[in-house]
């Protein structure tokens, strides 16, 4: 009847395949077999189970199991400092143990004492208010919370409560106007127009108006960089004549006697300054006060001229209606020059964001040489991803940044290997 468990397992060997027969012979029947087998042993026990229908294999359990309501109701048993809390009596216990908190310190207390809180003596009014209903009405809440179903639920119950979505709250920020970055967005563009003279086929008098303005600024960097060059060469050079003062020269070893006592003399006449001392905290306090008040009187200061500035526009703008039609060129110069003076004070004004100042425009100017009169030798100058991205910074969108090198975080050490000493020797050695 079959194979049985007891025997030993099928050894696979590479049988001859040359002929039906051959194969026929070695086909491996152990499957079938078994299938087999399993089909007669539930025709014994009752029929096959692939057969038959859902009625006939499985009952509904209306009873339940004791055994397993027992272990259920064993493991949601409650604590047992849980039951004692949850059993208020209204007969007070006739022993009380003594707390800490009535334990003093040794000061007497006062003469006047509490019989009992208040809290306790509005909760006995209530149960003798009530009477017993309270008390019981107290013991079936205590039964209530003490049996609580713990998160179980029936699994065959076709009433299932779907979750309550508690839905996003709207924030009241949304409806808000957004704060603004910079004080002056009517002073910072979006989109600056260029300059006529930085055209491709500028007007003559546009480009050289530009040229020399340029100029003028490029000079004035250079003024500025080589002032700073030759405060620090004079920093350098203070600090190096301090070094020399507390300097002590020493007398030579080959030197004879007679110079030795004249050096020795000369040091001794030599009076070394006082080693300069650290500053107390009060005394750099007292420096950092002094250095907020300077800033805080040219803060001053410069609102006051700006106040002055603003209250002569309507005195300059009367001047300027009452010029004669003939001066237009000294018209459009007094209103340039007020214009430009207004928006560099706005400038002034605006709140910076980030702590880099905002960088500035690259110098986009054709020289004499670099103008052509066509596109198609044209040489393209800037970029318009720079300039956007500049514009945003000028308006506070995003914060100015400057490039970070990348530093290392150890110092470099150079060592010399002991055949590379060893190389050096023998050169000195052929040298000699």
């Amino acid at each position: 009847m079959g194979l049985k468990s007891r025997d030993a397992p099928v050894q696979y060997k590479q049988s001859s395949r040359k002929s039906k027969r051959a194969w026929r012979k070695n086909i491996d029947l152990e499957d079938v077999e078994r299938g087999l087998e399993k089909v007669r042993e539930e025709e014994v026990q009752g029929g096959i189970i692939a057969e038959k229908s859902n009625d006939a294999l499985f009952v509904v359990d209306t009873l339940g199991d004791e055994r397993i309501a027992k272990k259920t109701k064993k493991k949601l048993k409650p604590l047992k400092i849980d039951e004692i809390l949850n059993k208020r009596s209204a007969i007070e216990a006739p022993v009380q143990h003594i707390k800490s908190g009535m334990v003093t310190n040794g000061v007497l207390p006062s003469k006047r004492k509490k019989v009992m809180s208040k809290k306790e003596l509005n909760r006995l009014k209530a149960l003798v208010r009530k009477g017993d209903g309270n008390l019981k009405a107290s013991a079936a809440l205590n039964d209530k919370n003490t049996n609580a179903n713990h998160g179980l639920y029936d699994v065959w119950d076709d009433n299932v409560h779907p979750e309550s979505i508690i839905p996003v709250k709207r924030p009241k920020t949304l409806d808000h106007e957004p704060v603004k970055l910079v004080e002056n967005v009517e002073q910072a563009p979006a989109v600056v127009v260029a300059d006529p003279g930085m055209s491709y086929n500028p007007d003559a008098q546009a480009w050289m108006s530009l040229l020399e303005r340029k100029g003028q600024e490029e000079a004035a960097k250079e003024q500025m960089r080589l002032e700073r060059e030759k405060q620090e060469a004079r920093v350098r050079l203070i600090a190096a004549s301090k070094q020399e003062d507390f300097r002590v020269d020493i007398p030579d070893e080959d030197a004879s006697s007679e110079s030795e006592q004249e050096e020795k003399q000369k040091t001794s006449e030599v009076t070394l300054r006082d080693t300069p001392k650290r500053k107390t905290r009060a005394q750099r306090n007292k420096e950092k006060r002094r250095r907020e008040q300077e800033r805080e009187e040219q803060r001053l200061k410069q609102m006051q001229e700006l106040e002055k500035q603003i209250e002569k526009a309507p005195e300059m703008a009367t001047e300027i209606a009452n010029l004669e039609p003939s001066s237009s060129s000294e018209t459009l110069e007094l209103v340039q020059k007020t214009t430009t003076t207004v928006v560099t004070e706005l400038k002034v004004r605006k709140r910076r964001l980030g702590k880099h100042a905002i960088p500035e425009a690259p110098l986009e100017l054709k020289l004499g040489d670099e103008l052509s009169g066509s596109l198609r030798q044209l040489k393209p100058e800037g970029n318009l991803f720079v300039d956007r991205f500049r514009s945003a910074q000028a308006r506070g969108l995003i914060p100015a940044a400057v490039p970070v090198s990348k530093r290392s975080r150890y110092k470099r050490k150079l060592k010399e290997k002991h055949s590379h000493k060893d190389l050096h020797k023998l050169k000195r050695t052929v040298l000699d």
